[in-house]
């Protein structure tokens, strides 16, 4: 996923493994995402889009709730 919106991207996230996906950023997510992450696994993914978009994350009654910093 190269240049996908931040928004779409967390989206596709929830979709693909499917977890509900609280978001409570001040996110941008209209903002590009130019990293790389493969989709076999989660953690590695979240990660990469939180060390990009500057949030943390945690899951919480398997929900995954993203955070700002």
């Amino acid at each position: 996923a190269l240049g996908i919106l931040v928004g779409e991207l967390i989206e596709s996230l929830s979709a693909w493994y499917g977890v509900k996906i609280i978001d409570r950023t001040n996110l941008n997510t209209i903002e590009k995402f130019n990293g790389r992450f493969d989709r076999e696994d989660i953690e590695a993914a979240i990660q990469a889009v939180c060390i990009s978009a500057k949030i943390k994350y945690k899951i919480v009654n398997g929900y995954l709730v993203l955070e700002d910093l």
